[in-house]
Formats: C-alpha cells, sequence, structure tokens
C-alpha cells in the first residue's frame, strides 16, 4: 500500500480486463462519514385546559333583619328572602337592634333573629355535585339562663350538633354570636337545614352557604 495525501494507492495486476494494464495504479478515496440518522423532536402532549367550575352565587341571610346590609364587602339578604325556604306561620321574628344600627358591621348580623314554635325545617336550593360550606349563626337575644333553649341541628340529614345550648356555649353570655361551620356535599338540589326542638324554641340568627367546589 502507498499512502498520498489522504489515499490509499493499491497495486494490482488485472490479466482478464483489457482496459486495464498491469502494474496501473488506481485510487480509493477514503468514505465519506455517514452522518447519524436525526432523530425528529418529539412533543409533549398538550393537555386540554380544565374549564373553571362555575361558582354558586353565595347565599346570605339575616334572619330577622327588615335591612338588607353589607358586612365586610359582603351582601346580607334580609329577613323577607328566608320565606322561600320555610313555613314562616311556624316562626316568629325578635330583633333587639337598635334604631341607628350601623348596618355594615358584623353586630348587625346578632342582633335580630328568626326564632320556631316547634322544630324548623329549612330547603334551600343550590345547584347538585358540588361540595357547599355551610355557616349558621346563633344569638341567645331571649333567655338568660342555660337550659332554656336547647335544640338538635341536623344538616342533610345527619346530625351535627346534639343538645345545642348557645348560653352554655357562651359560659352564660348573652348576644354572643356562635357559628357552626359544616361542609357538605349536595345529590339532591337543595341544602336541607333541620333545628329539632329539645327545649324552649330553636332560633337562627343568619345563614351563609359558600360553593367550595
Amino acid at each position: 500500500f502507498l499512502m498520498k495525501d489522504r489515499y490509499i494507492f493499491l497495486t494490482i495486476e488485472v490479466h482478464h480486463m483489457s482496459e486495464a494494464r498491469s502494474g496501473e495504479d488506481y485510487y480509493v478515496p477514503d468514505e465519506e462519514p455517514v452522518p447519524s440518522p436525526v432523530e425528529a423532536p418529539v412533543s409533549s402532549p398538550v393537555e386540554a385546559p380544565v374549564a373553571a367550575v362555575p361558582l354558586f352565587d353565595p347565599i346570605r341571610i339575616n334572619a330577622g333583619s327588615a335591612l338588607d346590609s353589607v358586612v365586610d364587602g359582603n351582601l346580607w339578604k334580609s329577613d323577607a328572602s328566608i320565606v322561600d325556604y320555610i313555613n314562616v306561620t311556624t316562626s316568629q321574628v325578635y330583633n333587639t337592634c337598635a334604631a341607628d344600627a350601623n348596618v355594615t358591621s358584623v353586630e348587625f348580623l346578632h342582633c335580630s333573629e328568626r326564632w320556631f314554635f316547634a322544630n324548623a325545617l329549612f330547603e334551600i336550593p343550590v345547584p347538585s355535585g358540588h361540595e357547599y360550606q355551610v355557616t349558621l349563626h346563633f344569638t341567645e337575644l331571649f333567655h338568660d339562663t342555660v337550659g332554656g333553649r336547647v335544640f338538635h341541628i341536623v344538616l342533610e340529614g345527619t346530625e351535627i350538633r346534639n343538645n345545642f345550648d348557645i348560653l352554655a356555649i357562651t359560659s352564660g353570655e348573652m348576644l354572643k354570636p356562635t357559628l357552626v361551620q359544616h361542609t357538605v356535599t349536595i345529590t339532591d338540589g337543595s341544602v336541607s337545614i333541620e333545628l329539632q326542638q329539645v327545649t324552649g324554641n330553636p332560633n337562627i340568627g343568619a345563614i351563609e352557604i359558600i360553593q367550595l367546589s
């Protein structure tokens, strides 16, 4: 073999080819490098955007109040809106709010109530298939002795408070609000709230229902 520049020289003898002569030099160029195959870029799958769940407008009712109010930026409807969800002939309104009460203060939610002669049942329509946070506001405006007003609280058929006594919770302090909050998933198109009488008359100061998902 003879090396010259980039070529390899071969000396061959050809006996049967008339075109070639014995001893003639032929050169064979180096093989060109074979390029590696280029893989096409693999694109990641694009996930379809998840549609946002349209949230249900919160329900906020100030029981016993004759006025709508905006507290901390939230609209609370007057007691007039509660009549769509209960039998008003079995209940009455009691209001201790001052004539000049500040309707934008949280105290305005706790100076009135609706009380019931016996058991109370609320059926408040909401879209099914969602989770809701239900907050019930209670304040003792009338009784001054523990045991004067006792009832069970049942939400969606499940008892969430047994022998609920506002004054027992507030250590006998009247006009002090107590909040009961619970989360439920609704499948039947309404939030069911029951106040089951034990002693005295069940009452409620305000109701708030907020969709969580």
